[in-house]
């Protein structure tokens, strides 16, 4: 358990590395990857039942709203940048 509480928050770590340089190429997305580490767990605090209680869907449901919408993919470079507000 304590090597993947370790990977866990390692890949919380890495995956707000991501969103800084998402948030470098792109400055207008409003985007606060500090807002990352509140899912950490520090070992010894939670235990795997605790973790396990909560449904995915109402972890998504909440960072989402209940209905979240459908978005498409840009097709290019200048589509995203309209799609994102850009000029």
């Amino acid at each position: 358990m304590a090597e993947q509480l370790e990977t866990y928050n390692q890949q919380l770590d890495d995956a707000a590395e991501g969103f800084r340089n998402v948030k470098e190429a792109f400055p207008q997305l409003e985007i606060n990857e500090a807002e990352i580490s509140q899912y950490k767990i520090a070992p010894e605090t939670t235990s795997i039942k605790e973790i396990m209680s909560r449904p995915v869907q109402q972890d998504l449901e909440d960072q989402l709203g209940e209905n979240p919408g459908t978005s498409e993919a840009a097709e290019d470079y200048e589509q995203l940048v309209q799609q994102q507000g850009g000029k």
